[in-house]
């Protein structure tokens, strides 16, 4: 099966968990953001634990996968509650469509020869405009979802890095995938630190992030992407 098929279903069933588990919150009715965010610290302590256990099985790296998917709706929803937002069920899903076309774009583009002659360059370059555009949006707009995208998108970046990544089988592209959702604890350092700063900050502004190290080493292509599920 494609490894580019493969990671744009695992990365949208892990936004979709995100977003359910963001929208039910809501009808708990909780109040102290804090809390909400330092469980979902919490969590994804606990998935790292288990990823560094189940290290020599990476089909169980499955676990860590979905608990980080739940704490990276915790994080959402304490975003929410600690900002004053709110987005129907809907519009979390059509952010998470918007994503699919965000890796797809990539995955489209990296098949231009030039493109794949610089790939290292076009990786960077690529994440790079995807945060002047995102800035552009932030200030140009007054959503309440663009906040939202912003953190997926994160999440998104983490899931090209597993893209591009070696990966002959199943196996090790589950591991890789869920290696790259740790991306979760950058959501919500973002999200503390955005909060921790006060009402000074008036705009629903997110950081785009980026990791160190892409593309090094041997030239990378996804031409011959076909994974063996093992």
């Amino acid at each position: 099966m494609k490894k580019t098929a493969l990671v744009t279903l695992i990365s949208f069933i892990f936004l979709l968990i995100s977003s359910a588990v963001a929208w039910a919150l809501k009808f708990l009715e909780l109040t102290n953001g804090w809390a909400v965010l330092g469980t979902g610290a919490a969590l994804l302590a606990v998935s790292g634990i288990i990823a560094f256990a189940v290290r020599k099985a990476p089909k169980l790296s499955v676990i860590s996968l979905i608990l980080n998917a739940v704490a990276m709706g915790l994080c959402i929803r304490a975003w929410y509650i600690l900002r004053g937002l709110d987005n129907s069920f809907l519009t979390m899903f059509l952010v998470c469509l918007a994503c699919m076309a965000y890796l797809w774009l990539f995955y489209l583009i990296s098949f231009i020869p030039f493109v794949e002659r610089h790939f290292t360059a076009f990786f960077i370059g690529y994440l790079l405009l995807s945060g002047v555009a995102y800035i552009l949006v932030v200030i140009l707009t007054e959503t309440t979802f663009v906040s939202t995208f912003g953190y997926y998108m994160i999440i998104q970046i983490g899931f090209l890095f597993a893209l591009c990544a070696e990966a002959e089988t199943f196996s090790r592209l589950l591991r890789n995938l869920t290696i790259s959702t740790f991306s979760v604890f950058v959501v919500a350092i973002i999200i503390a630190v955005i909060c921790l700063a006060g009402d000074g900050l008036d705009l629903d502004f997110d950081f785009d992030a980026s990791f160190d190290g892409a593309g090094k080493g041997k030239k990378r292509s996804l031409k011959n992407e076909h994974v063996i599920m093992d």
